[in-house]
Formats: C-alpha cells, sequence, structure tokens
C-alpha cells in the first residue's frame, strides 16, 4: 500500500483507507510478536528487575510493519530520511497504546467472564504467557496502579464523543461544514477562532446553528467552558489577556494547565511542538522560538514576582492583627486600671511601690515606669561579654558564661516581644554540673535545658546577668531622693522613709514615721598594698603554644571610632551627603581627559625615521654581496689540495725544537665533465631560444637534428610544450534515441548484446526512455514489485562505465 501524505506529527493522512490500514496493522503486528507478559514498553529507570519490550523487538516490528507499505520520497535525501523517521516514531507510540490497550481488555474480559481465554488462531502463540500475565495483574504494583487510575479518571469531568476515530476523523467534517455555511453567506461564530479551540468545543457536545452561525452547547459539561473560552477570546481581542503557547485561551477557560506530549484539540499523538507550531517557530506575535529559554526565564520571574506579592499581602495581614491584638491589649490593661483605682479592695493588692512608698493611688504609667529598677544590662549598647548567675537562699551561683545582646525597646527574642525584667544572652559555656538547668521560657524550637539549648540566644532575668569586667554604677532607684542617707530599703538601721514630694501625704490610718537617725560615720579608707608585678604575672596562665619571645600587644585606650548607630538620622543623612558629594567630584575629575601631548618638528622626524629606517639587527648586518664572497673564499680553501702547517705545534722530543704537524686536506670529487675517464655519453642539452616560437611554426633543422640523435620526440625536445600533439578523437556519449554502441562496433557484438541493441534502437525511436524488469517475492521476500532503468544506466553498461544499482540487481537477478 502506498503512502503519499505524512503529518507534521509522522502520521499517515492520505489516502485515508491506507492510513486507517497502516493504524491496524500496528495492532495486528504488536498482538503477534510481543508477548503479554511484558510488564512496560520502555525500560524502567529505577526497577531494573521488571521485563520491557527491547529495541531489537521494536525494530523487528517497525520492519515487519513497512514491508507492507510505501512511503513517499521528498525533494532532498535528508527530508526523505527524517519523515520517514518521524513515521517510525508515530508507529511505535501507537504500537505502545494499542499493546497496553490490548492488556488491559484481556483482563476485563477474563474479570467479566471469570474464564481464562480461549487461544485460538494466530494468537494461539499468547497462551504460554497467560499464567505469568494474571500474576502481574494480580500484584501488589498493579493493584496500587490501577488504584491510582480509577482515582484520575474520576477527575475527568468532560468526556468526547466522537468515537475511536477522535480528532482525525471528525476535523474534516467539521471544515466542510463551516466551508458550506460560508458559501451560503452565514459566517459561523468560530470564523476568527484557533483550530483548536473549534475542534475542542465541537468534540466535547457543542454544535452550529446552521442559521445564525453561532455555537449551541447541546451537553451541559461545554456549558462554562464554551462561556469561558468567548469571554477569554474577547479579552485577547481587547488587549486584557497575552496567550503565550500553551497558556492560550483554551487553557484559561477550562482552569487547567495543558499536559506535556499532548494536545488538547488535535489528540493524543500530537506534541506541543506540532499543535503549537506558530509559538515554535516565532510567528505568533510576542512568543518565543522552540529552542529559546527566554520564555522559561519570564514565567519563572512571574512566579517569583506572584509570591513575593502574596507574601507580602500576608505579612501586611499579619501585622494588622498584631497591631489589633496590641490595641486590645491596652484597653484591657486600661479597663483594668480604671477597675483598681474606682476598687478599693483592688488597691491593696496592688504591687508596692520601689521605693516603699506607702500610697501608690493617682500614679500614672509614667510615673511606674521610672521606678522600675535598671541594670547593668541596661546600659549596654552592643556585644558584652557577662556571667549567667541563678539565686539560692542567699547565694549567687555562676552557671554559664556568654554574651549579653542590647536590651532596646525595639528588641525582640524570635520574633516575640522579650518579658519585663529579662534581656537576650547567648551561652558559649556551661559550668560543670549546670547541664540540665531547666530555662525559665524555653526556646520557640522546645529547647528546655541549657544543654539543649548550645550557642543559641536565649532569655534570662537581667539581675541575674553579672559583667565583671565592668563597674557596676549603684542603682538609680535604690538611692533617697532630695539628699537623704544611702542606706536602701533592706538596710535595719534605716526607718521607713518618707514618701516623695511628688507623692500624696500618708493616710491618716497611716502612723506617721519616727524621726530619722544621724547617719552614721563613712567607714576609714582601705590601705592602699602594692601587688608586685612578678607575683601578680605568676597568676595569669601563659598558654603554653606561645613561645615566650612573642610580644602580646597590650590593651589600646584609644577611643574606638564612632559608629552609624551612635549618630542620629540627621546627622547619618549629612554624611551620607557629603560622602556622595565626594563621590560626584572623584567621577567628574576621572572623566575630564588629559591635555593631548604637543610634540615638536624636531621628535616627529626622529620618530618618523626610527619606524621607516632599518631595524639594529639589519644595520650591523653584513651585506650580502661581502657574506657571498667570504663563503667562497672558504670554500675553496677547504677544496685546495696539499700540505699545510698546523698553527699549534707541539715541542719536539728529548725538548729540542718545535715538531711541526702537518696535515693532509680532503680532495674534491670531479664533477660531471671534468672527470680523465667518462664512463657516460655526454649529455645532450636542447638548444635555447631567447624568445617563444609561436604556436604554429614548425621545429627548425637544428631541433629535429638534435631530436634524432638524441633519440626523442619533438614534444620532448619543444622545452615550452609547442610541438603539436596528435588528436584522439571525441568520446562516445549517450545521445537520447541515439546508437547504444558505435556503428561500427554493432556487427562484433555477442547474440543476446546485439538482440537488445536492435530492441533499443526500434523503442528508443518510439520516445521511450526505460526499461522494466519484474522482481517477484523468491528474490527479495517481498510482493512483486516493477524496478525501472534508464537507457543511459544501459548505455553504460554497454560501454563498461559506471553503473547504478538498478542495473547491478538486473544483472544479478
Amino acid at each position: 500500500m502506498t503512502i503519499e501524505v505524512i503529518s507534521s506529527n509522522g502520521q499517515p493522512s492520505f489516502p485515508t483507507k491506507n492510513a486507517n490500514a497502516f493504524i491496524r496493522q500496528c495492532g495486528v503486528i504488536v498482538r503477534d510478536n510481543i508477548p503479554i507478559n511484558c510488564r512496560e514498553w520502555k525500560k524502567p529507570k529505577k526497577d531494573q528487575s521488571a521485563t520491557f519490550v527491547s529495541d531489537r523487538l521494536k525494530e523487528v516490528c517497525w520492519k515487519k510493519l513497512i514491508s507492507f507499505f510505501t512511503l513517499p520520497k521528498y525533494a532532498t535525501e535528508e527530508e526523505t530520511k527524517e519523515k520517514h523517521e518521524s513515521v517510525k516514531r508515530f508507529a511505535l507510540s501507537k504500537m505502545a497504546s494499542q499493546f497496553n490497550k490490548f492488556k488491559n481488555n484481556l483482563y476485563r474480559d477474563y474479570l467479566k467472564n471469570g474464564e481464562p481465554k480461549v487461544w485460538n488462531g494466530p494468537m494461539v502463540k499468547q497462551r504460554e504467557y497467560w499464567p505469568e500475565f494474571l500474576q502481574m495483574k494480580k500484584s501488589a504494583l498493579f493493584l496500587k496502579r490501577s488504584q491510582i487510575n480509577t482515582v484520575n479518571a474520576g477527575k475527568k469531568t468532560k468526556h468526547h464523543g466522537m468515537g475511536t476515530g477522535g480528532y482525525r476523523s471528525k476535523t474534516p467534517g467539521w471544515i466542510e461544514l463551516e466551508e458550506k455555511m460560508m458559501a451560503a453567506g452565514i459566517m459561523p461564530e468560530t470564523a476568527e477562532w484557533d483550530r483548536r479551540h473549534v475542534n475542542y468545543i465541537l468534540g466535547h457536545g457543542a454544535e452550529y446553528d446552521l442559521k445564525t452561525g453561532k455555537l449551541i452547547a447541546k451537553k451541559p459539561q461545554i456549558v462554562e467552558p464554551l462561556a469561558a473560552l468567548r469571554e477569554a477570546i474577547k479579552d485577547r481581542k481587547e488587549g486584557r489577556f497575552k496567550p503565550d503557547r500553551e497558556k492560550d485561551e483554551l487553557t484559561k477557560a477550562l482552569g487547567n494547565d495543558e499536559k506535556p506530549g499532548r494536545t488538547r484539540g488535535y489528540g493524543p499523538t500530537v506534541s506541543w511542538k506540532h499543535g503549537f507550531a506558530e509559538s515554535h517557530t516565532g510567528e505568533q506575535e510576542g512568543s518565543e522560538p522552540y529552542r529559546s529559554r527566554a520564555r522559561g526565564k519570564r514565567r519563572l520571574e512571574e512566579k517569583h514576582s506572584e509570591e513575593w506579592e502574596s507574601f507580602k499581602l500576608r505579612q501586611q495581614t499579619l501585622e494588622a492583627e498584631v497591631r489589633q491584638m496590641k490595641q486590645e491589649m491596652r484597653a484591657q490593661r486600661a479597663a483594668t486600671h480604671q477597675l483598681q483605682l474606682e476598687d478599693p479592695a483592688v488597691q491593696g493588692s496592688q504591687r508596692k511601690s520601689s521605693v516603699a512608698s506607702t500610697a501608690a493611688a493617682g500614679a500614672t504609667d509614667d510615673d511606674e515606669a521610672q521606678l522600675i529598677d535598671r541594670f547593668p544590662v541596661d546600659t549596654i549598647t552592643e556585644k558584652t561579654n557577662c556571667e549567667l548567675h541563678i539565686i539560692y537562699k542567699n547565694l549567687s551561683l555562676s552557671v554559664a558564661r556568654g554574651y549579653a545582646l542590647p536590651c532596646g525597646p525595639e528588641a525582640r527574642w524570635h520574633g516575640n516581644e522579650i518579658p519585663a525584667g529579662y534581656a537576650r544572652v547567648a551561652v558559649d559555656e556551661i559550668e560543670k554540673g549546670y547541664d540540665g538547668l531547666e530555662l525559665e521560657y524555653a526556646t520557640p524550637e522546645g529547647e528546655k535545658t541549657l544543654q539543649e539549648v548550645g550557642s543559641g540566644i536565649i532569655i534570662w532575668p537581667k539581675k541575674d546577668i553579672h559583667f565583671p569586667h565592668l563597674v557596676q554604677n549603684p542603682q538609680p532607684s535604690s538611692s533617697p531622693p532630695h539628699g537623704d542617707s544611702g542606706h536602701g530599703d533592706d538596710d535595719p538601721h534605716s526607718p521607713h522613709q518618707s514618701p516623695p514630694p511628688h507623692q500624696p501625704s500618708p493616710s491618716p490610718r497611716q502612723p506617721s514615721p519616727p524621726p530619722r537617725q544621724p547617719s552614721p560615720p563613712p567607714p576609714p579608707p582601705a590601705k592602699s598594698t602594692k601587688v608586685n608585678p612578678r607575683k601578680r604575672d605568676a597568676k595569669l596562665k601563659i598558654d603554653p603554644y606561645v613561645p615566650k619571645k612573642t610580644k602580646i600587644p597590650e590593651v589600646s585606650l584609644k577611643p574606638l571610632p564612632m559608629r552609624p548607630y551612635d549618630y542620629t538620622k540627621e546627622e547619618n543623612a549629612e554624611i551620607a551627603a557629603a560622602h556622595l558629594a565626594k563621590w560626584r567630584a572623584d567621577t567628574a575629575a576621572a572623566k575630564i581627559p588629559e591635555p593631548p601631548v604637543i610634540y615638536s618638528q624636531k621628535d616627529k622626524k626622529w620618530a618618523f625615521s626610527i619606524l621607516t629606517g632599518p631595524s639594529q639587527k639589519e644595520m650591523a648586518m653584513q651585506p650580502d654581496y661581502e657574506r657571498s664572497l667570504e663563503k667562497m673564499y672558504e670554500s675553496s680553501l677547504s677544496r685546495s689540495s696539499g700540505k699545510t702547517t698546523d698553527a699549534s705545534a707541539v715541542p719536539a722530543e728529548g725538548g729540542k725544537g718545535v715538531k711541526v704537524v702537518q696535515r693532509k686536506k680532503k680532495r674534491d670529487v670531479p664533477q660531471l665533465g671534468a672527470q680523465s675517464k667518462q664512463a657516460i655519453s655526454p649529455l645532450k642539452v636542447a638548444p635555447t631560444t631567447s624568445h617563444r616560437r609561436p604556436m604554429a611554426k614548425l621545429p627548425t633543422a637544428r631541433e629535429l637534428q638534435f631530436a634524432a640523435e638524441a633519440g626523442l620526440s619533438l614534444s620532448q625536445v619543444d622545452p615550452y610544450g609547442n610541438a603539436p600533439l596528435p588528436s584522439s578523437g571525441l568520446a562516445f556519449n549517450y545521445v537520447k534515441g541515439g546508437p547504444m554502441v558505435p556503428p561500427e562496433v554493432v556487427k562484433n557484438l555477442p547474440t543476446r548484446l546485439f538482440s537488445l541493441n536492435t530492441w533499443y534502437e526500434k523503442v528508443a525511436k518510439e520516445g521511450k526512455t526505460q526499461v522494466f524488469f519484474m522482481a517477484g517475492k523468491k528474490h527479495f521476500l517481498r510482493q512483486e514489485y516493477e524496478v525501472p532503468i534508464d537507457f543511459a544506466e544501459l548505455f553504460n553498461f554497454f560501454n563498461l562505465r559506471d553503473i547504478d544499482l538498478p542495473i547491478i540487481s538486473a544483472y544479478c537477478l
């Protein structure tokens, strides 16, 4: 069967009868040659124990299929090969789908009937694989795969009604109906739609209204997609939507992405490369070509932009919720405070003032904030080494060492507010025995002990954070105001203090405080003891790995430079503006070109002489004439014969006189013509002429005499190749309708060739240019077919010249 037209995806399309037979034959061959116990069509990447169809078996199936069909040839060999390869890919993919469908139908019939299939006819060879096939279908892997396929099939809500032929069988009828409507003066609604959109809508339950050309949804499943598709096409025309390859109007209307490897509206065998050909070739406006990566980069940027916008929206929502929670907490605190002021029973239970005031009624939040004690950790402005303590009865025990962080009003711990009276610290070293000490506040990761925290950030009571290397000032709240005694509240000798001036007087119900005792005399100053520097240095731990000669730098007391956070915002803005002005000035100065150098006439003349004059090497080189004379003189000395006296004489024996060493020089070999006895005859040299002899002029008598004496031809004697050469005549070539061999050779042909030449002369006069011979099944194991042989090839065969494959095949057969 002959296939005349091949579609872009490799599927035969014309003649329709032969194309359908091609597809049916794929199923016949795969059922006849591949055993049903093969689990996969392709080789699995992970499960190496699974059975699959080998490449050799696929090649056998392809060869059996193509033996029944003849594919078309194209203008070039490369195009023909590419088309045939696409047909092979399509055939193998169709075999794979039909093989899987065949196995599914077998197992479905078995489950329906409850009996094994009766194998007969050409399918009897599959009988031996039936037990393995049932075992494979009942395995856990296939049961799980069947469940997944059932769930996926249930998700499909839009089913087509085109039958087994699909879009390939229905599309020509739809196109013909549209042409008839336009011929009758009715413009279809889909005249400007993409063919893919029209095929999908018509294939899933829509029809044309033959009076108006509008689409009518005959099935409920297509009502919403049809309306959404109309809206998407309208948005594209008005510029609100821009299609991008598979993300076009139909994808937007259906609401789910296109699956790779197939194109909705064209069928499962049409890939994106052919289904979206315009975007793949870059013909669609604003689209990138098939191999371009710009589309992927652009989509990735759009995805990141959408994620960022979504993140900002979530952040704004959370911030709004946090603000609302803070407002509710402030309102709750205000209500509680108002209740404490109004209810006397609640006033007695409030926290006592840190300065031992007996009446806190009427105190505001600002007054309460001023009464809170400040600790050393509140004074640091950068990361500072510290010790962490715990209080046990009357002892303060060091449990860990680390560093403390500044605890300003904006400080946060893992994004949360820090409780009052606590600060952020990090643990570097834990004292022995305190690894399991539980924390008052566990971390968000659930770490509750010092050992679990490791070197993480925790919160610790401010009063238990000690700085051994810092001088701790007395707490401002512990000193009494207005020049009172320095005794604190805990001093047993100190009586109750009077309330501060800004607080109201004590209540009449409370007894008046007794008079204040005089302050005790200050303690005597401690005696200063001088410490020996050697003993002090001996107490220091010296690193054994540091050489004794190494000079350890002393601690610099030079103040540190100001940092950006030490300045105010206005000062930082002024500094940044000064830096920017300086950078602009430097940049402008760098752009100013240097003034051009002005050279004098003398400098220009000197530079020109250097460029055009000879180099130093050429100036120091000896002239060629003198150098050739020296070489000739040296060679003449080497050729001179005789004895010479060596300049380096040696002393004679006995120490008397000098012995002259005489050396024999190399003799020259006589050249040709200089020997005393000539071994060969003298060389004959052609006469030279001062000018080229004309082409038509005959050789001279001197040239003839020289050729005769030397035994040469005139062409060999002529130094310019002007001697006339004999002509061999023109080659006998093929002429349409002309003789097969020269007339003088016809009578010498054998009987069979003579008969063939006679027949050729007869049919050549009738205008024929080829001869055909039949090759049967016994020759090439295929159906009978004709092999054409051009008369030009037959001419070459007669004259023993280059021959082509058909003439060789005919000769062999």
